[in-house]
C-alpha cells in the first residue's frame, strides 16, 4: 500500500465560503452521545474496502459513508463506487483529494454502484479512467463537526448521521491497529470513515474503517481504534454527508420480465410511495408489474405496466 502526502490537497475556498459550511450544532438537534463499554465484535461494521495501490482513500471513505446513510434510510446495504468522485477531483491528474472537494463532488456529481463501476483492488492508473456510467447517487448536503479533531464532536456526528469522514496526517509507522502518536514527522495523509464510538476500560475511542483491507488492522477488514489523544494530534479535518431525500433518477425502459439494478431502485420507490412490500431483487415480476400499474393509476398515466418516458418523467419529479 502506498500512502504519502500527495493523498490530500488544501482547501481552496475563500474564508466566506468556509463560514457557510453547516456546523454540527445547527443540525443535530437534541441528539446526544451515550458512551458505553463495548466489545469490538459488537460495534457496527460495513463493507470492507481495498484501495490497493491507488490514492483513492478519501473517495473510498465517502463510498462507505454513502453505504451507511442509505442503509439507515432504507435498511438495504449496497456497495457504492469510489471511482466517480475520485476521477472528478479538482487536482486531477495528481493523486489524492481534500475532504471539502470530495463532499462537493458527492453533492454535485455523486457516484454509482460498485457492481457497475469497479473501484476496489485496482491501481492508480486504472481508477483514473474516464467516467462512462450514470452517477445518480448524490447527497443533499454536508457538514463539519464544531471542532474537527474532538472525539466527542466526531461521536456526535456518528450518532446523528451514522458516519464521520476523517482526514488524518500522520507518520506511516504509527498507522497500526490502534495508532499511537510517536512524535515523528508527518509523512502521509489518509482518508478514513468513522462508524462507531465506544468505551474501552473507561477510555473513549472511535472505530474507523479505512480502505487498506487487512493492512495492520484489528479484524483484517480495515478496522482500527482511535483515541481522543491521537485525534487531537493527527486529525486535520472531518465532515459528514447529509441525506434528506432518497432520489434516484430513472433513465431506462423497464417492463415485466426485465432484470436490472435500476429495477431495484424502482421497487424501493414503489415500496416507499405506495406502502407495498416488494422484494428488492431487481426482478420485474408480477407483483412489481401490479405496483407499477397502481402507481400509473394514481398519477393519471396510461395503466400498462410499462416504465416508459412518461412514467419515468413522473418518477423523476
Amino acid at each position: 500500500m502506498v500512502l504519502n502526502m500527495n493523498e490530500v490537497i488544501k482547501d481552496p475556498r475563500s474564508v466566506e465560503a468556509k463560514e457557510r459550511d453547516y456546523k454540527t450544532s445547527d443540525l443535530v438537534g437534541d441528539t446526544f452521545v451515550n458512551w458505553k463499554e463495548k466489545k469490538w465484535e459488537d460495534l457496527k461494521s460495513f463493507t470492507p474496502r481495498q484501495q490497493s495501490s491507488s490514492l483513492s482513500c478519501m473517495a473510498q471513505s465517502a463510498a462507505k459513508g454513502y453505504e451507511i446513510i442509505i442503509f439507515i434510510k432504507s435498511a438495504i446495504s449496497e456497495v457504492y463506487s469510489a471511482h466517480p468522485p475520485y476521477r472528478s477531483r479538482s487536482n486531477f491528474p495528481e493523486g489524492g483529494m481534500w475532504l471539502q472537494n470530495l463532499l462537493d463532488i458527492m453533492k454535485k456529481i455523486g457516484t454509482t454502484l460498485e457492481s457497475l463501476d469497479l473501484s476496489q483492488n485496482i491501481g492508480e492508473k486504472e481508477i483514473n479512467r474516464d467516467i462512462t456510467v450514470p452517477t445518480p447517487y448524490k447527497i443533499t448536503g454536508y457538514g463539519f463537526p464544531n471542532i474537527s479533531n474532538n472525539i466527542d464532536d466526531i461521536a456526535l456526528a456518528i450518532e446523528k448521521f451514522g458516519h464521520c469522514l476523517i482526514l488524518i496526517h500522520a507518520n506511516k509507522n504509527e498507522w497500526t491497529a490502534e495508532p499511537m502518536h510517536n512524535g515523528q514527522v508527518i509523512n502521509f495523509g489518509h482518508g478514513i470513515c468513522a462508524v462507531d464510538y465506544f468505551l474501552e476500560n473507561g477510555v473513549k475511542k472511535i472505530k474507523i474503517e479505512d480502505s487498506t483491507g487487512h493492512y495492520n488492522t484489528i479484524d483484517g477488514k480495515g478496522g482500527r481504534k482511535l483515541t481522543a489523544d491521537y485525534l487531537n494530534k493527527r486529525c486535520s479535518g472531518s465532515g459528514y454527508m447529509l441525506f434528506e431525500e432518497y432520489k434516484y433518477i430513472f433513465k431506462t425502459f423497464m417492463k415485466k420480465g426485465f432484470i436490472s439494478n435500476e429495477i431495484k431502485e424502482l421497487q424501493k420507490r414503489l415500496n416507499s410511495e405506495l406502502g407495498v412490500s416488494l422484494v428488492v431483487d431487481g426482478n420485474f415480476g408480477l407483483k412489481t408489474d401490479v405496483a407499477v400499474k397502481d402507481y400509473q393509476h394514481a398519477h393519471n398515466l396510461i395503466v400498462d405496466g410499462l416504465v416508459g418516458a412518461k412514467t419515468r418523467s413522473e418518477l423523476n419529479k
